[in-house]
């Protein structure tokens, strides 16, 4: 292979480490989405059940923010499973190494099988970046959920404190 070649494989394996590291970072920010939404909607919970023990009704606005900050912190813990959710990605299909183990490409110069490996990990580096962009996505929108999630909480208790 020439330099240029050596440089380019080289280029596309680190490409790939650097993709790999990328969705696995963002399936763990996703798995965080589900546990902070686990956790704040229990605070939600304890704050609804003291709304409700209390003496005064807590108001229509303040109830219905309530429930829409459930509805959110559940999107987001669903877009927070999503993210870790398999996705069809181009694997390299072991079955079309048998044309490469034959006596007739055996023998051959090294530079072909360099350039039939970086065209495969080029394929396999395409498909995971475009899955790993989807799932990107997906973790933002949950965090934007979760955001929601505690603004409407958040502006549920400043109702009720100013309420009072």
């Amino acid at each position: 292979m020439t330099a240029a070649g050596e440089v380019i494989s080289d280029f596309i394996t680190d490409q790939l480490e650097t993709v790999r590291a990328r969705r696995s970072s963002l399936e763990n920010r996703g798995i965080t989405v589900v546990t902070s939404s686990g956790v704040l909607v229990t605070l939600q919970f304890a704050f609804a059940s003291t709304l409700y023990k209390s003496s005064s009704d807590p108001g229509l606005s303040t109830k219905i923010l309530v429930a829409i900050s459930g509805i959110f912190f559940l999107a987001a813990a669903v877009a927070g499973v999503l993210s870790n959710v398999p996705r069809r990605i181009f694997h390299m299909n072991p079955q079309s190494l048998s044309e490469q183990v034959s006596d007739a490409f055996w023998d051959a110069p090294d530079v072909e099988a360099r350039k039939a490996v970086a065209a495969i990990r080029l394929q396999v580096l395409t498909s995971l970046d475009e899955a790993t962009a989807r799932k990107g996505r997906v973790v933002l929108i949950a965090f934007g959920l979760e955001i929601a999630a505690i603004a409407c909480l958040a502006s549920s208790v400043i109702i009720t404190v100013f309420a009072a």
